[in-house]
């Protein structure tokens, strides 16, 4: 036997909405596993266990309204993922938001600006001295970061 879960990404339009099916015997890790799954490559970035979940009962008649002020804070976070998915969805109402997912923010890369950075060419002493190789290093690090 499974359940049928309406989910909700906080933050995408109130009409992406969409569907994970779950056997009840699976814990909130799985869970997560199969929204990932679901919203591939949109959560390709992320690993499932950094997804906070959340159980809500919002009729999707009205979601727009519902979840325009949404607290989370005053929902049932679904924790620990070790739970068993029916320790929070003993009745699953047909017609409504069930799940709420928050998708961690990524940090984006920095580039460094190209002045910023040092070219050097180098080789292992030893080797041919034809055998050299580049490796580029910002000129605020310390040369000792090479070592590693």
């Amino acid at each position: 036997m499974s359940l049928s879960l309406y989910c909700w990404i906080l933050g995408d339009d109130s009409e992406r909405t969409f569907t994970v099916k779950i056997p009840k015997t699976d814990n909130v890790s799985i869970l997560k596993k199969l929204i990932k799954e679901e919203k591939a490559p949109h959560l390709n970035h992320i690993a499932a266990s950094d997804l906070d979940l959340w159980r809500v009962s919002f009729p999707v008649d009205d979601l727009e309204t519902a979840l325009k002020n949404i607290n989370l804070a005053s929902y049932q976070k679904l924790s620990p993922p070790s739970k068993k998915v029916t320790t929070f969805f003993k009745n699953v109402a047909e017609d409504c938001l069930h799940v709420i997912v928050k998708v961690p923010e990524v940090q984006p890369v920095i580039a460094l600006d190209p002045s910023q950075i040092l070219l050097l060419s180098c080789f292992i002493l030893g080797d041919d001295s034809d055998k050299t190789f580049t490796v580029k290093i910002p000129k605020t690090d310390n040369v000792g970061i090479l070592k590693n």
